[in-house]
């Protein structure tokens, strides 16, 4: 299978700093649509997280970025960690998935075999608290990411987030503006989520009442800082766990 890197690049300001967005397992570049409309960006739409650290240094050469900003969401920010250049200057995390169980990743990885699309429509669902918020995410999104994603795509994020482990000395050499997760988050353990503000301060930053998809919780200003927004999120019941 080609695993090789997809993305696509929109110039929406004079500022000189590019913001590269990674999603995360099992998601695509309209994911960031919102995110980016008032900025420059790079959003990449496929790639192999074993491979990325040399393909961003060359998509950063081709394009004459001098100053990037890396934001990566759930396995995107894990995968993040690992891109060492001197163009980017800061990393933002939203809903960081570390350390994943390694026993609960084989399980998916069965039932993804099993059962792709399925397993899929239950793996958004989770990412929400609230089930209009899953609704309008899946006539939007979720059926054609379940269609068109294909079983060795995700089998391949799969593997790299059972062998890659977040260690503190990745948060060390990691230039961090943010990390950003939902206060109901199940890709994020409680234990990761006290290890996170307390390793992070002020840069950690809680959405309340909202799960592992913070996306339409958060935007991007001219200046790289994430604001709160108006959120299809609402208050709702503690989001199922996955099957």
């Amino acid at each position: 299978m080609n695993l090789m890197l997809s993305y696509r690049k929109h110039r929406s300001s004079a500022d000189s700093t590019w913001y590269i967005c990674l999603p995360g397992w099992a998601m695509d570049d309209h994911i960031f649509d919102k995110m980016t409309q008032n900025v420059n960006a790079i959003i990449i739409d496929r790639y192999d997280p074993f491979l990325i650290k040399d393909e961003i240094s060359l998509v950063l050469e081709t394009h004459h970025i001098s100053e990037a900003v890396l934001v990566g969401y759930s396995m995107g920010a894990m995968a993040g960690t690992t891109i060492v250049s001197p163009a980017v200057t800061r990393h933002l995390w939203l809903s960081p998935a570390l350390d994943y169980p390694k026993p609960v990743i084989d399980f998916i990885s069965k039932q993804i075999e099993c059962n792709k699309q399925d397993y899929l429509k239950e793996f958004y669902k989770a990412c929400f608290i609230q089930e209009s918020a899953f609704q309008d995410f899946w006539n939007v999104h979720g059926k054609r990411l379940s269609e068109t994603l294909e079983e060795a795509y995700l089998l391949n994020g799969l593997d790299f987030l059972k062998k890659t482990t977040l260690q503190s000395k990745d948060y060390d050499k990691t230039p961090l503006d943010k990390t950003i997760y939902g206060e109901i988050d199940y890709i994020v353990p409680e234990k990761d989520q006290d290890a996170l503000i307390g390793y992070f301060g002020q840069r950690a930053q809680v959405l309340p009442q909202t799960g592992h998809f913070v996306l339409d919780a958060v935007t991007l200003t001219q200046n790289g800082i994430p604001e709160v927004q108006s959120s299809p999120i609402l208050p709702g019941d503690t989001p199922p766990t996955p099957a």
